[in-house]
């Protein structure tokens, strides 16, 4: 049931059209509209693990690994959360663990910045998977 919840939550997320089809990659290539549009992944986790739990979690960044490859963003943002009654190092440990996915895929280093904001920004009360995550958001507009 956790696999088709997080699948489901990203392909709902996804805009119209944003999977549809195959597009030029190319460097040369317009980025798709469907890029700006503020769209971000999160990646859950088992109280106090920092490890992908399943199959649906590598197939979160897989895509998000299209996601980069297309939008080209400037800087991809990489923040660990965890429930209150886990340590903070858990949050930096769960963020460190989605870098690495991204580097295994061919993801440039210099472009991942990794955050750790703990116990912060609850999206159910805690404890709640929800709460256990890694958020993955890009920015188009870094210096």
């Amino acid at each position: 049931m956790k696999r088709a919840l997080l699948i489901l939550a990203v392909i709902a997320a996804l805009p119209a059209g944003a999977i549809a089809g195959r597009r030029d990659l190319s460097p040369a290539s317009p980025r798709p509209a469907y890029c700006d549009s503020g769209y971000h992944a999160k990646v859950y986790f088992e109280t106090n693990q920092a490890e992908l739990s399943d199959s649906s979690a590598a197939a979160i960044v897989d895509l998000q690994t299209k996601w980069i490859a297309t939008c080209r963003p400037k800087r991809v943002m990489i923040a660990g959360f965890i429930d209150r009654n886990e340590r903070k190092s858990v949050a930096r440990a769960r963020a460190e663990t989605i870098k690495r996915e991204f580097q295994k895929r061919g993801v440039a280093a210099g472009l991942l910045h990794v955050d750790a904001p703990g116990a912060v920004n609850f999206l159910q009360p805690p404890p709640d998977v929800h709460n256990r995550r890694v958020e993955i958001t890009f920015d188009y507009h870094a210096a």
